[in-house]
């Protein structure tokens, strides 16, 4: 008889043990990998009012930086004066970047906004090139403008170390007004410009001397 009763009482105590044990581990949250990050050799997030300089012309030109996270700047052209010869205007806002070209080749802008009639586009050159910039594709409504600057400016050279660039941000469009909005320039990888094409508003982005070492990516991937 107390053999039995112990028996019995074993196969309870057995069960009871596995029911915790699965309760247990249905409670514990699954554990979520982490989004490896965008790197940017050089990046602007639109949060320095100051950075910007209108150019071309200058006068007409108004800038105007959101002081929000993430940031955004706006381009505003007005309408033009009489006696204006062109059947569209234009005005933009430059200032210089220090790139690592052969890591980062390719220039990524976001463009929120284009008002009705207008359009946005890019301009980049370095040294003797900023004469002859590389010109973005143009938008004329919200997207994001992907342009491969080591491509464009060397005609398929290597480019060695950090190169000084010149960066336009470009408004234009009806001679009635014409505006535009960017939230971010970014110089970034190949592979990354292929990632901001499918997640154009992820903000998880690093600039290289802050970006994780190769090992802690492998940590972060598994």
């Amino acid at each position: 008889m107390n053999c039995r009763v112990a028996f019995v009482t074993g196969i309870i105590f057995a069960a009871l043990v596995s029911f915790f044990t699965v309760a247990a581990g249905a409670r514990k949250p699954a554990r979520v990998p982490a989004r490896r990050p965008f790197v940017a050799g050089w990046r602007d997030e639109m949060n320095e009012p100051l950075a910007w300089r209108p150019v071309s012309p200058p006068d007409r030109l108004r800038v105007e930086m959101a002081a929000k996270e993430p940031g955004a700047v706006s381009l505003t052209l007005p309408r033009v004066p009489d006696g204006w010869p062109y059947s569209y205007q234009w005005g933009a806002a430059e200032r210089e970047a220090a790139v690592d070209l052969a890591r980062f080749p390719v220039l990524v802008a976001r463009v929120t906004r284009v008002s009705e009639n207008g359009y946005a586009h890019l301009e980049v050159g370095t040294g003797a090139a900023a004469e002859k910039p590389v010109r973005s594709e143009t938008q004329t409504a919200p997207g994001l403008i992907v342009t491969d600057v080591a491509r464009a400016l060397s005609g398929g050279a290597a480019f060695a170390g950090r190169q000084r660039l010149a960066l336009r941000l470009i408004a234009g469009g009806a001679n009635a007004g014409a505006s535009c909005d960017y939230a971010y320039v970014r110089f970034v990888s190949r592979e990354d410009a292929a990632r901001l094409r499918e997640n154009p508003d992820r903000q998880e982005v690093v600039t290289a001397a802050a970006a994780p070492s190769p090992r802690n990516k492998q940590k972060e991937n598994e």
